[in-house]
């Protein structure tokens, strides 16, 4: 449901579908393209900071969990799938996941909400509206290399590097998981 009709919900939809949502919750490690256990069977709850009750039990990946992904990663990589292909199909595929952000704002508005224990509104009207405005923006820069660097302010110094990294982990900043995700 997108964030103009979730708007309409009530405090008692949002709790009936908070409840409703802790059942659909994929708790799985995602590698290859694939919902896989983890390595070792372990898992561990997520506990909604709201309200101190679980909201979720998921898997606790391993090393041996990271080493997978990471050289599920590193093939993927190497095929350069997504850089043999043309930039404005690039460009659509996002724009699409961009759409399918906000057509499931509801959705990912109450995960969001029930992990990180922030309020619904906040959710709805930034965070997930903010992360589709990001992906979009991504996009649109897929066929806007043109070798210059746009100045933002006289006192700054603006580089531009398009040097691909491969695979890598980072630690995020907790306070936006879904905006951090697709950063």
């Amino acid at each position: 449901m997108d964030a103009r009709s979730a708007r309409k919900y009530s405090k008692e939809d949002w709790s009936k579908l908070a409840s409703e949502a802790e059942n659909k919750i994929e708790g799985r490690l995602f590698i290859n393209g694939e919902y896989v256990d983890a390595t070792d069977g372990g898992k561990f709850e997520v506990i909604n900071p709201a309200t101190n009750e679980v909201c979720a039990t998921v898997a606790a990946g391993t090393e041996k969990d990271i080493d997978k992904a990471v050289a599920a990663a590193k093939e993927s990589y190497k095929a350069r799938s997504w850089l043999k292909m043309a930039p404005r199909k690039r460009m659509g595929i996002m724009m699409k996941f961009a759409d399918l952000v906000n057509q499931n704002a509801a959705e990912l508005a109450l995960l969001e909400t029930l992990n990180m224990g922030k309020p619904i509104s906040d959710c709805l009207n930034v965070d997930v509206p903010a992360s589709a405005v990001n992906i979009k923006f991504m996009a649109e820069c897929i066929d806007k290399m043109y070798g210059k660097v746009a100045n933002t302010h006289d006192s700054a110094l603006n580089l531009s590097v398009r040097e691909p990294f491969g695979v890598v982990g980072c630690i995020s900043p907790w306070n936006y998981p879904l905006l951090m995700a697709v950063w």
